[in-house]
């Protein structure tokens, strides 16, 4: 679960601010929850990213539309 938090971490640390759409284009394919999957996360990590998903936006994974 530390792993996901870091990888996040470090991700969001490369984005450029002015820039966000260029640098970080590819991470729109996925939810935080699929993220977490694709990173080798278990039940607790996608549980936990779900807490975090409540707590930052307010709505539930499902409910965020992913960008295609």
């Amino acid at each position: 679960m530390l792993f996901i938090r870091d990888r996040v971490e470090e991700l969001c640390q490369k984005l450029d601010l002015h820039d966000p759409v260029a640098t970080g284009q590819y991470l729109d394919k996925y939810s935080l929850e699929d993220f977490a999957r694709s990173q080798g996360g278990g039940e607790a990590a996608v549980q936990t990213v779900t807490i975090w998903t409540r707590v930052m936006l307010g709505k539930i994974d499902s409910e965020i539309p992913k960008i295609t």
